[in-house]
């Protein structure tokens, strides 16, 4: 009974060590929300957005979560014209983006891809609804994804990241200039003129510092070396537009933007990009639904094991007797 007062007090005085009450603070403190629901908290100054490189970039590099944060259910379409021409060769694709976001994370997203020089279509889409995943290929019915690993967030982010594709190709060298009031979706919105800055825009470096690139043994091949090119010496030469946010919240409701991007090649080769963005949210609000697709197939928990593949095709298992006298079952079937 002695030692079990003297170890109980001395377990009361090792509690009241400074570090001890840290840790047991942090382990048993509240979680902190997501960071889309933080950063959707921030006044980015849709009136003054001009003012500002580091807003300009929130705003066209905003997440569809955060979207959906600050905005609630809404939908939005986007069409995007690539035009590339260099070297002899002349290469043009369209994407069609349309995202329906609904409440509580669910959402609607399709992607249609295409070469505008041939008959070449493709496209998937993905669906999340009342917890659950569905997806397809363009041509295909829907089938369910019980095992998510967030492929739906990634994919929701891609069809919507438009504008954040665009910031990206052209450095973030955005300058904006005030054009009045608009209205769109019928929400007030303050529309801007788009043109391309004289050089990048000075921002606070906060991301993660990424380690050296690791060349392959015998260097790049072709494919990577061009890749690298585009990345490290691309230039920006023209972008013209207009961009219209929402009033209260800073979400891009509209956006037309026409731009030319030059890359270089071997020797004194280079290319040109031109790319056309047509965005625009033709609805808000919270009558916005999405539901579970119809005539869904339904994932195996599992392959079919090797002993279903045969009854499939009416071939019969031979019965085997264990040495006790019972049937005994093929291992692919436990």
């Amino acid at each position: 009974m002695r030692r079990l007062l003297i170890a109980a007090a001395l377990f009361g005085v090792a509690c009241q060590n400074p570090v001890d009450k840290a840790a047991k603070a942090r382990i048993f403190s509240p979680e902190d929300p997501p960071k889309f629901v933080t950063r959707a908290a921030d006044d980015l100054g849709p009136s003054h957005l001009n003012d500002s490189a580091e807003n300009i970039k929130r705003v066209f590099t905003m997440s569809a979560l955060e979207a959906e944060e600050r905005l609630g259910p809404h939908q939005i379409k986007s069409a995007l014209e690539f035009h590339w021409q260099g070297a002899g060769n002349k290469s043009e694709l369209d994407e069609v983006h349309t995202l329906t976001i609904g409440s509580h994370g669910d959402f609607a997203a399709r992607l249609d891809a295409g070469d505008r020089l041939g008959e070449s279509k493709q496209g998937m889409e993905m669906i999340r609804a009342q917890g659950r995943v569905f997806a397809r290929s363009r041509f295909q019915k829907f089938r369910e994804r019980p095992r998510d690993r967030g492929a739906a967030d990634r994919y929701e982010q891609e069809v919507y990241d438009v504008l954040g594709t665009l910031y990206e190709l052209f450095d973030g060298r955005i300058a904006l200039s005030p054009e009045g009031e608009d209205s769109v979706a019928g929400r007030k919105v303050y529309k801007y003129r788009v043109v391309l800055a004289e050089k990048p825009p000075a921002l606070e470096d906060n991301g993660p510092k990424l380690p050296a690139l690791v060349v392959p043994k015998n260097g790049p091949d072709a494919h990577l070396k061009a890749e690298q090119l585009l990345a490290q010496k691309r230039e920006p030469r023209t972008l013209s537009g207009t961009l219209s946010v929402d009033a209260q919240t800073a979400v891009p409701l509209a956006a037309r933007l026409e731009g030319t991007v030059e890359a270089p090649g071997e020797g004194s080769e280079h290319a040109t990009l031109r790319l056309l963005v047509d965005s625009s949210v033709p609805k808000v609000g919270t009558d916005l639904v999405v539901a579970v697709p119809k005539d869904v197939v339904t994932d195996a928990d599992r392959p079919q094991s090797i002993a279903a593949a045969l009854e499939r095709f009416d071939l019969p298992r031979a019965a085997t007797k264990t040495d006790g006298g019972a049937d005994a079952e093929d291992d692919d079937d436990k």
